[in-house]
């Protein structure tokens, strides 16, 4: 059953995670756009072609997931490189089908002897011409094969700019996570200071001891010392995100989003439904077909090739001209190329079994995300609902008790922990909410958006369009 008052931030709808208010630029598009083994985003509009594709400017200032996404797969090194793979996959396909050159054979003989072979008199002097002639559908099964080459190459770009999108959300949400640590490690530094300033008041008034005020000052350090770990965290994260794009130093200022922005998920078997459009299961079924190819390619070896030559000879010693022609062809006694179509058969067999691993290890992996992400669901739920407003409630009452002389101050600093630590355990379960969901998504392949309750995937009505 879906959860219910769970509300979720897609890693892939992006949208959702931008939040309200926040101005769409005519460049955006949401992430279960992106993630479509299908669908080719805006900003990109040819495998490889970066002469024509549009540059994307980093922000300043705020920074969507939809503009981290959009960064990414415009500028992302890793995927540029391989975006060539079809370039160079096509070119060997333009070469497979090539077929073979004539041979020129020049030779002068019977020269530069003794006797009456002396000099050029008596040569020989001989030109002809060879082509070989494929036979076995030799050139057509190499087409073939370089073809299907080519489809995986697509494959790998298709696998590559899932990775990159998958890496870019998982950065956001640690600089988003961070961001909040920070925000959270701040607010502990000014209760730290505050509840240092109730304890030196209480102690001038001869209300508390000096040893209340020393724990005070260490409480106060080491909230200090939280805010500075922090915020450097915090740096490293923005930085790790700008590479995505293949930037060291960021430009943006603030990731924009809504950790707490939580959603109902489909049924698990709706998800598992879909994961053959995972590209990395996806790919098998044009491997196959090119392991089909390749054996195509193999048998038609045996069939032997024949080189016809034709020339003309002429014979200095009474200047008569003779013509000759002939022809040669292997004969297959011994090697009629068993060994390659054997290997190539198993290849074929090997991989249809690695589909189906693939296939197995996927959905396994997805049903254990799918668990995983209904704990963390059911986490929140109780942090939410039942402990944070307790923890909360229970230090406000700590810190007015001990104002009045009611509790004591290790109540206090107990209560204090309790709080931060709880919020931390909060802020940290969301984050890992957004990433359980983004690495399900990409098992997928697609938003979760994309499904509805009974598990039927939303078809795009390319006829409005």
């Amino acid at each position: 059953m879906p959860f219910k008052k769970l509300y979720i931030l897609s890693a892939i709808p992006a949208l959702t995670l931008m939040g309200c208010g926040i101005q769409q630029s005519p460049m955006q598009w949401s992430r279960s756009e992106a993630l479509s083994t299908h669908a080719e985003p805006k900003a990109i509009t040819t495998i490889g072609n970066t002469e024509n594709k549009p540059m994307i400017s980093e922000p300043t200032g705020d920074l969507t997931l939809t503009q981290a996404l959009a960064l990414a797969l415009s500028q992302n090194p890793k995927l540029a490189s391989v975006s060539f793979d079809r370039r160079i996959s096509d070119a060997l396909a333009l070469q497979a089908g090539m077929k073979p050159n004539p041979e020129l054979s020049v030779e002068l003989g019977e020269f530069a002897g003794s006797g009456e072979r002396e000099g050029l008199s008596a040569s020989e002097f001989s030109l002809s011409i060879s082509q070989l002639f494929e036979r076995g559908n030799k050139r057509q099964s190499r087409i073939d094969t370089a073809n299907l080459d080519s489809e995986l190459a697509d494959w790998d770009y298709r696998t590559q700019r899932l990775s990159v999108l998958i890496e870019t959300t998982l950065a956001f949400i640690d600089v988003m996570e961070l961001q909040s640590s920070h925000q959270l490690a701040e607010e502990m530094h000014h209760l730290s200071t505050q509840i240092f300033n109730t304890v030196d008041t209480r102690v001038n008034a001869g209300k508390a001891t000096p040893l209340e005020l020393n724990k005070a000052k260490i409480e106060l350090a080491d909230s200090k010392i939280g805010w500075i770990e922090s915020k450097h965290a915090l740096k490293i994260a923005r930085q790790r995100l700008s590479v995505t794009w293949g930037k060291t130093l960021p430009q943006f200022k603030v990731a924009v989003g809504n950790l707490s922005a939580l959603r109902d998920l489909p049924e698990l078997i709706s998800i598992q439904e879909l994961i053959t459009q995972n590209p990395s299961i996806a790919r098998w079924a044009t491997e196959i077909k090119q392991r089909i190819a390749v054996l195509n390619l193999e048998r038609s070896q045996r069939t032997t090739d024949i080189t016809i030559n034709a020339g003309i000879q002429r014979f200095e010693e009474n200047g008569d001209i003779a013509f000759g022609i002939g022809f040669s062809v292997p004969l297959p006694v011994r090697d009629r190329n068993q060994g390659a179509i054997l290997s190539s058969r198993y290849q074929i067999d090997k991989a249809k079994q690695n589909q189906k691993v693939a296939v197995i290890e996927t959905g396994l992996a997805v049903g254990e995300t799918y668990e995983k992400l209904l704990s963390i669901n059911s986490q929140v739920e109780i942090l939410s609902e039942e402990i944070l407003p307790s923890a909360k409630e229970s230090l406000a009452a700590a810190r007015m008790g001990y104002k009045q002389g009611k509790f004591k101050f290790l109540d206090v600093l107990d209560a204090q922990r309790t709080y931060f630590e709880m919020r931390s355990r909060h802020n940290q379960l969301l984050a890992n909410h957004h990433r359980t969901i983004a690495v399900l998504e990409s098992l997928i392949g697609r938003g979760l958006e994309k499904i509805n309750p009974v598990g039927e995937v939303e078809k795009e009505n390319k006829d409005e369009k």
